[in-house]
């Protein structure tokens, strides 16, 4: 048996690795202590959090654009690619996949131990911040972060969430400890876990986070944290995250519940034809959570074209994918359809169609607010999720065609056939689902927590199940609940 002590490890790693958001890099424990002795060494922790987050083995690609959409089969499987086949494949054994699973793994668990840094100064030294709606921050934001990547941890490790026909125990990390490995939990404690964590950051935040009375765009505070709330983890954006958790865990009262609490607020409106008018195609206007990278667009053309050029390595849909993808909407008279380039040409001279999220003309100038929050982002959390989540849940089929009016009218589409029942209205949740996040890393998830059998884009015959939705742990970990089985 061999045991991988990620929990340690990651802990030295980010430390010595993420030199871009802290000069000082401890190299001991009490350099580490030094670190959190000051309000600026709290909010560069957490900063460093963000950045960590960032990263293209997370968030900043393989979790969002690339590898976890060629799970859900999203994209365009060429021969030519082995590694987009492999993942479509759900080939598990394939070398370069496993490295990416295990890059992914210990990605979110180095994220999860500086979060719980932060959470541990907080307790024993949080009193030299003495500004108690800084702290809040602080402390709030490190516990949604740990929540955050511990129920990407469970979606992407986890068993099934309906019908499980083999268990998996997955480690809940809480302390920093260089001696002992976090303890494993099974589906159900770990779960607890979660929202436990989701909880406390409801409970930190929800009386002093600047963003309940100033809005997600304030940036009148002197203090940066105070700033830009849309960016970080805020209370609202801790409610939709609490949705999430529910909806997956097959709650859905409770979903509808945390869902309704944002929607009846209405922090932000839901984005429309002004965002895609002006080139901002990852709906920075409706983004409740948001990670800025200047340097997105240094390798998402990379990785998913250059709209307007010959289409090459990057990943793309054919045609008539994206006909599939929007059969039963509105064609070109819905707005999302601005975000896509169709007239692109393959190796092949064969049109294809390359998502622009995340494309904007570098030769073009723009002022640095606009950089920040609306053209390097990688959306994390959207309004479009808060009514996608109401629609599926809510058990009144007059209020599910309310929503989903005002939903299409956002997006262009006004004339609509209001829905007979709430099995229709679930069912256009899920391509929804689809369509609307299509780069952003929610295809699969929907997926697994339905149990889908057969996913778009794919023949008749492939059928999908626990295998290919429950990824397995690194080689290098080990799962105290299959090995005792």
């Amino acid at each position: 048996m061999k045991k991988y002590i990620i929990y340690s490890l990651c802990f030295w790693f980010f430390f010595s690795s993420c030199n871009d958001w802290l000069d000082l890099k401890p190299n001991s424990q009490t350099e580490t202590d030094e670190m959190f002795t000051s309000y600026e060494g709290f909010k560069s922790a957490l900063t460093g959090c963000y950045i960590k987050m960032r990263d293209r083995r997370l968030y900043g690609e393989y979790l969002t654009m690339s590898h976890l959409e060629s799970l859900a089969r999203l994209w365009y499987v060429r021969s030519t690619d082995d590694v987009v086949e492999a993942l479509a494949e759900h080939d598990y054994e394939h070398e370069k996949v496993k490295g990416i699973v295990a890059d992914i793994y210990s990605g979110l668990y180095n994220v999860i131990v500086q979060a719980n840094t932060i959470i541990e100064h907080a307790r024993t030294n949080g009193s030299c911040i003495e500004d108690s709606v800084s702290l809040a921050l602080i402390e709030g934001e490190a516990y949604a972060i740990r929540a955050f990547c511990h129920l990407d941890v469970l979606r992407l490790f986890g068993q099934m969430p309906k019908n499980p026909m083999r268990k998996v125990s997955l480690p809940y990390a809480e302390e920093v400890s260089i001696k002992k490995l976090p303890p494993y939990y099974d589906y159900a404690a770990f779960c607890t876990k979660i929202e436990n964590d989701l909880l406390m950051a409801e409970k930190i935040l929800e009386k002093l986070d600047p963003v309940i009375e100033r809005g997600m765009a304030y940036s009148g505070s002197d203090d940066v944290m105070h700033n830009y709330r849309g960016l970080d983890l805020n209370y609202y954006a801790v409610k939709v995250l609490q949705a999430r958790f529910y909806l997956y865990i097959n709650q859905p009262d409770k979903a509808y519940a945390a869902a309704k609490a944002v929607y009846d607020v209405m922090p932000v409106k839901l984005s429309g034809v002004e965002d895609m008018q002006r080139k901002y195609f990852a709906s920075p206007t409706e983004c409740l959570f948001a990670l800025s990278n200047n340097a997105l667009i240094d390798y998402s053309v990379a990785v998913l074209g250059n709209p307007g050029e010959r289409v090459g390595s990057g990943l793309y849909i054919t045609q008539k994918m994206y006909n599939e993808l929007y059969e039963g909407v509105s064609g070109e008279a819905h707005i999302r359809d601005l975000s896509w380039n169709k007239n692109t040409l393959d190796n092949f001279g064969s049109k294809q169609c390359v998502v622009k999220k995340y494309y904007y003309n570098t030769s073009e100038s723009h002022e640095a607010d606009v950089l920040l929050m609306k053209l390097q982002i990688v959306p994390m959390i959207r309004m479009c999720e808060v009514y996608l989540i109401l629609m599926e849940t809510t058990m009144d089929l007059d209020e599910a065609n309310v929503l989903y009016v005002d939903y299409m009218m956002a997006h262009n589409v006004g004339d609509v056939t209001k829905f007979a029942s709430l099995e229709k209205v679930k069912e256009f949740v899920m391509n929804e689902i689809r369509r609307e996040f299509f780069a952003e890393g929610h295809m699969f998830y929907a997926y697994k927590r339905q149990g889908v059998q057969h996913m778009m884009f794919t023949d008749e015959d492939n059928y999908i199940g626990e295998n290919e939705y429950v990824l397995p742990l690194p080689d290098t970990e080990y799962d105290p609940i299959t090995l005792n089985q």
